[in-house]
């Protein structure tokens, strides 16, 4: 089962994933859902940390701080946008197993650089913090266990949060209990199995955990997001965007004639990010998606002639209007220019069409062997949405693994064919065939 398939069976909106092991170079996309992802630089050696929500839900990332100089935690957060006058953060956290140094502290950093102790913030996170402790139901106790245990310990007074172990081991292999949730204490979670969080099997070394909350009753509900803003950065007055920037910005400088501290740079760095981004959304003009196509090849000379034709459209129209017969002649001459410059318009919209597409065919790179193809393909090629034709199986031939795919999702005809129709289900047996087909006992392998 992918990943794709568990969060649909499942029904999840907000996924945390740790220990992603993605570069720059992986692309990870979803149908209905957003990826918020945090990769390790070095991703040889594991880690790497990400969100998956729904789309259905609004919510903005918080890049700054973050975990880069953090000696165990990595972390990817997010602010939930709730209906109510208050923050609601989700934190994706991974500890690997071989970092040395005190949770503690960093688990302390995280709730003072994130303000998650603030009376209007409600907190969640969760990941993977190779934990084990016999308090929360494994065999054995480890040093970052103990660092966990800890910590919980002094937490009801200083943070204001529970933690919550699995209900069954999350790491099979060894039958540990290394994955954990801590909870603002303030949020119900409305389907714990004696204290503890469901277990899901999913294909992988780990199992996964999984609670709901409801967010109604705590939050008033959430945001349904806006329609995102593009903004064309192109056609941006870069002088205008300045000045106010340095009027917004103005009156608030940094000490010069002292090391600042890391906290000072941190909020001047987060203080700087807003003011830009105020500029941005002041200044920067929006594409507008309702725009005609033909606006693509507007140049100035097309303009000129529409800004004739429509003065001599005015002047027509007032001599129309007039009592006098002698502008009969007038506005035959009218006339017959604006036919003139319609022939014009015609002749200047084809160069300027040519023009467009001649300057977008050779601004392709074609020393760039990974963008050269998909670039031509893109501009060149119709894209037709793939089609998958119905499965029509014997029920003769159908065995328990292809059952399990389709389940009761069939239909069948007189003749007693089984067709499917659904398209996750028809790549899954197609996918089944194809592995059993080159399974080593049809080939020389093994």
């Amino acid at each position: 089962m992918d990943l794709q398939e568990f969060i649909q069976r499942n029904k999840i909106d907000i996924a945390l994933i740790s220990e992603t092991k993605l570069t720059n170079s992986h692309k990870l996309t979803f149908k209905n859902h957003k990826v918020i992802r945090t990769d390790r630089p070095n991703a040889k050696m594991g880690g790497g940390t990400a969100i998956i929500i729904h789309n259905r839900l609004a919510y903005s990332c918080i890049s700054y701080p973050n975990s880069n100089n953090n000696q165990i935690l990595e972390h990817t957060t997010v602010s939930i946008k709730v209906k109510a006058n208050c923050k609601f953060i989700i934190s994706s956290v991974y500890a690997p197993g071989s970092s040395k140094g005190n949770i503690s502290k960093e688990l302390d950093s995280i709730f003072q650089k994130f303000k998650l102790d603030d009376i209007h913030t409600y907190h969640i996170i969760a990941g993977d913090l190779n934990a084990r402790h016999i308090l929360y139901g494994d065999t054995i106790t480890n040093y970052r266990g103990r660092q966990l245990a800890l910590w919980d310990s002094k937490n009801p007074p200083k943070h204001n949060s529970s933690i919550f172990p699995a209900s069954k081991p999350t790491f099979p292999t060894s039958g540990s209990f290394i994955d954990y949730a801590i909870v603002d204490s303030r949020i119900e979670i409305i389907d714990l199995q004696d204290g503890k969080l469901t277990t899901l099997p999913y294909d992988s070394d780990h199992n996964a955990i999984s609670f709901s909350i409801n967010v109604n009753t705590i939050f008033q509900g959430t945001v349904i997001p806006d329609t995102p803003t593009r903004y064309n950065y192109k056609k941006t007055n870069w002088e205008k965007f300045s000045k106010n920037l340095l009027q917004s910005y103005k009156g608030q400088r940094l000490a010069h004639n002292r090391n600042l501290s890391i906290d000072e740079i941190d909020n001047a760095i987060v203080n700087l990010e807003e003011h830009i981004q105020n500029a941005i959304v002041a200044t920067v003009p929006k594409f507008n998606f309702k725009q005609n196509y033909c606006n693509l090849y507007i140049n100035n000379r097309i303009k000129k002639l529409h800004s004739l034709k429509s003065k001599l459209i005015t002047r027509l129209f007032n001599t129309q209007k007039a009592p006098n017969n002698d502008l009969r002649y007038a506005d035959k001459y009218i006339k017959d220019t604006i036919k003139l410059i319609n022939v014009f318009l015609h002749i200047e919209f084809k160069k300027s069409t040519t023009a467009y597409w001649e300057a977008r065919i050779k601004g392709i790179n074609y020393r760039d062997s990974l963008s050269f193809f998909p670039s031509i393909n893109n501009l060149l090629r119709n894209k037709k949405a793939q089609n998958l034709e119905d499965l029509k199986l014997n029920p003769n031939n159908i065995d328990t693994t292809i059952q399990n795919i389709i389940g009761s999702e069939y239909w069948e005809n007189n003749e007693n064919e089984i067709y499917i129709t659904n398209p996750i289900n028809k790549l899954n047996i197609i996918g089944k065939h194809f592995e059993n087909i080159n399974s080593p006992r049809y080939t020389n392998q093994g």
